[in-house]
């Protein structure tokens, strides 16, 4: 399986895990592709209208990947760094073969590769982890659409409910 991961900053700082089984990827990159409006690279929810977010959000939870949401209240690197190390604690009892998140730029993408790299060596498991960017990778979306949609409250929220399996609230 492979595990995409991207970011929502709201009262508090959440980063969400989009799981997605190997078997599932291409599908999935298909149907996410063909929600892109004209000349659009990449669907990025934050800059959708309200018509548009509730079609692309219709069709993840069509989807159905499974969603690990990670929140932590604080100054964003300081608030990341607790959601990444959790989530890659956790992630590891799933044995993912690949961790994927959306890029921020090489100097934080260096802050956030310490990061996963010091979680990971407290497991045995070998995970590959990048950074791609989100226009280069579809099922980053997925991450993208969720955080937004949960932090949101709501409608938005109520929407995506069948996707958040685990919500971990870190003090």
């Amino acid at each position: 399986m492979h595990v995409f991961v991207d970011e929502s900053r709201r009262a508090r700082y959440m980063v969400a895990a989009a799981i997605v089984p190997m078997t599932d990827l291409a599908g999935m990159r298909a149907s996410l592709k063909g929600l892109r409006l004209p000349g659009q690279q990449r669907i990025h929810f934050r800059k959708e209208s309200d018509r548009q977010r509730r079609r692309i959000l219709s069709q993840v939870v069509r989807l159905s990947p499974t969603v690990w949401i990670f929140e932590a209240p604080g100054p964003e690197e300081v608030a990341r760094a607790a959601c990444l190390t959790a989530m890659v604690d956790d992630l590891t009892v799933l044995r993912p073969q690949h961790l994927i998140l959306e890029s921020r730029g090489d100097h934080r993408d260096r802050v956030d590769r310490r990061i996963i790299r010091a979680a990971l060596e407290k497991s045995d498991h070998g995970v590959q982890y990048r950074h791609l960017e989100g226009r280069h990778e579809p099922l980053l979306w997925i991450p993208d659409v969720v955080a937004w949609a949960h932090g949101a409250g709501g409608e938005w929220s109520r929407r995506a409910r069948p996707l958040v399996r685990k919500t971990l609230i870190l003090p």
